[in-house]
């Protein structure tokens, strides 16, 4: 059994050309975003692929290039597909991701908490959490900005790990990748 992780960008939260650092993961017959940022949904698009390829979403932290495609990925799930896509967070960064970040976008009619556009799975950081029977993870909280809860992912695997990334002169990748768990 092998994970594959393909680059939806390389890039700083300013990047145009390579794009916002976000990425799909894919263990088995499962696919996940990590991230959905401002660039996501035409990455996505160019990719071939839509939305409704992907379960869920893994969501590190709170900054737009990270976040600020989720609002067009709630609406296409909930608008084109009828059906809400997982959302793996951080429990420390449920709250804040609605307050703070995509009430005031979504909202309307049908629309008045997160839980009516995602179905939420709060995530305990430093604890293992098997998302399919292919994917475990661990949230790591990470270093970023003074005050900003960051985190990032450690995925344990099979030994086989393929990886599809696009050309790019830099590659700053978010998520740990090891055949397993670190050691707390």
């Amino acid at each position: 059994m092998s994970i594959e992780i393909q680059m939806l960008g390389t890039g700083s939260a300013f990047a145009k050309r390579y794009y916002n650092n976000n990425a799909i993961i894919s263990a088995a017959d499962h696919s996940f975003l990590i991230d959905c940022g401002i660039t996501a949904p035409l990455a996505i698009h160019q990719l071939g692929k839509s939305f409704n390829d992907f379960e869920g979403v893994f969501v590190t932290h709170l900054h737009a290039d990270h976040i600020g495609g989720l609002e067009e990925y709630a609406f296409q799930m909930k608008f084109l597909y009828d059906r809400k896509p997982k959302l793996y967070i951080a429990n420390t960064l449920v709250e804040p991701i609605w307050e703070h970040s995509l009430k005031a976008g979504i909202t309307q009619k049908e629309i008045i908490r997160l839980e009516d556009v995602f179905e939420v799975f709060p995530q305990t950081v430093d604890q293992e959490h098997q998302i399919t029977p292919a994917l475990k993870i661990k949230w790591l909280e990470t270093p970023h900005i003074e005050g900003k809860q960051s985190y990032s992912i450690l995925s344990s695997i099979a030994p086989t790990c393929a990886f599809s990334l696009p050309s790019c002169e830099h590659l700053l990748i978010k998520v740990y990748i090891r055949s397993g768990m670190i050691a707390s």
